[in-house]
């Protein structure tokens, strides 16, 4: 896995951000969908690129990106941590 994430950042160098940061959406190819999440490549992504759940503010915008692939999982930690962060987030727009 290491290889393939040093080929990636070698073509998505780290040039541009938002406030200092990426912003990274994961796909199915990271760590899995629904009840194929693999819990180990899901805590590895989370190291690599940080929570699949984040909000980040862009003028008077909120983008929200939602970790879906694991929504649907069996793992009760990591559904629950999307469900969290849903809910935080509903509760912010109220």
């Amino acid at each position: 896995w290491h290889p393939e994430l040093k080929r990636f950042q070698g073509i998505y160098p780290h040039r541009e951000s938002y406030k200092g940061r990426m912003l990274y959406v994961a796909g199915n190819h990271d760590f899995g969908f629904g009840n194929a999440v693999v819990r180990s490549a899901y805590y590895r992504y989370k190291d690599a690129f940080g929570p699949p759940n984040w909000e980040a503010q862009m003028g008077n915008h909120s983008l929200i990106a939602l970790d879906t692939l694991s929504f649907s999982s069996n793992i009760t930690e990591i559904r629950d941590s999307t469900q969290q962060f849903l809910d935080q987030q509903t509760a912010k727009s109220m």
